[in-house]
């Protein structure tokens, strides 16, 4: 696990494959896929916020312009 502190939105924890893989059984981490949560075959790695975003028009406009999110 590795401790991500550049910016408001990488602010948490980061874990790899090899992390993910033998924390989680091979059932659950085919529900992720399946969830559209995490496909670890194409996102290796896990992103954990260390808190939650708090909505604000920073936050709409990065959402936005990325396309994670579209109707906010």
């Amino acid at each position: 696990m590795k401790i991500v502190e550049s910016d408001l939105f990488s602010v948490g924890y980061e874990f790899g494959e090899e992390e993910i893989r033998t924390a989680l059984s091979p059932e659950y981490i085919e529900f992720l896929k399946e969830a559209d949560y995490v496909d670890l075959d194409k996102t290796p790695n896990l992103f954990v916020a260390a808190k939650l975003l708090k909505m604000d028009d920073s936050v709409k406009n990065s959402c936005n312009a990325s396309g994670i999110i579209t109707d906010i």
